[in-house]
């Protein structure tokens, strides 16, 4: 049985990870909660909520199609390395992460521990960022290569596998100050899709003079950057 670690990709369409893992069999889809992360100075009580309304709407997302995403809290290591001796996986596919230093030194910190154990990690491209290049002569290839994929269709079921989920925890419990911001964006793709249509249709026609003024950029803007941040 193969993990996909699902990081800022919280989706089911054109996940390559989870494809790929489905191919041979049945998958635990996971999501590991890491209070690490959020104790970092760029880390905010607003963006901790986005996230738990996305992986709350991914959940529900992929339940209705048999298995839903597995929530553990802790750290990286210390949750794929249970996994992997409880569950017999040797193969953890994922997408290869750009977000801060702090992730960085996690992800190397993980393919370490990986090499040690013999376990295998699969990692997939999905942003233009890629990381271990000594040169930028080859970059331009690779986004092309990367944009002609064709897209992959979100499955339509699931294969049931029995492992436990944690309980996500509130603000208070890992550490996160409160942060008040009444009027800000929820998360989940449909929200962000509905966000997307009414730029579209309606808020993006004088994108170009309202962004000029703060009176109305607000509101013409697409706001869809925390969506895409989060896959």
């Amino acid at each position: 049985m193969d993990i996909v670690w699902f990081k800022r990709d919280l989706r089911l369409q054109d996940h390559a990870p989870l494809t790929a893992a489905l191919s041979v069999g049945p998958v635990i889809p996971l999501y590991i909660l890491e209070p690490g992360l959020w104790r970092q100075p760029d880390m905010s009580g607003r963006q901790y909520d986005f996230l738990g309304e996305s992986v709350a709407a991914l959940r529900q997302e992929m339940a209705s199609r048999g298995q839903s995403l597995v929530i553990r809290v802790g750290d990286a290591i210390t949750v794929l390395a249970a996994l992997c001796a409880s569950h017999g996986a040797r193969r953890i596919h994922l997408h290869q992460e750009t977000w801060n230093g702090w992730t960085y030194t996690r992800d190397r910190q993980v393919l370490a521990w990986a090499r040690d154990a013999g376990v295998e990690i699969i990692e997939y491209q999905q942003f233009g960022v890629h990381r271990r290049m000594t040169s930028r002569r080859d970059w331009a290839g690779k986004w092309d290569q990367m944009m002609n994929r064709p897209r992959l269709p979100a499955p339509d079921h699931l294969p049931v596998v029995d492992v436990a989920s944690d309980i996500w925890p509130a603000r208070h419990e890992i550490g996160i100050a409160d942060d008040p911001c009444p009027h800000r964006q929820r998360g989940g793709r449909a929200v962000g899709l509905a966000l997307m249509d009414s730029f579209f249709e309606t808020r993006g026609r004088d994108y170009r003079a309202a962004m000029a003024t703060p009176v109305r950029a607000a509101d013409s803007c697409s706001r869809l950057s925390p969506y895409l941040a989060f896959g």
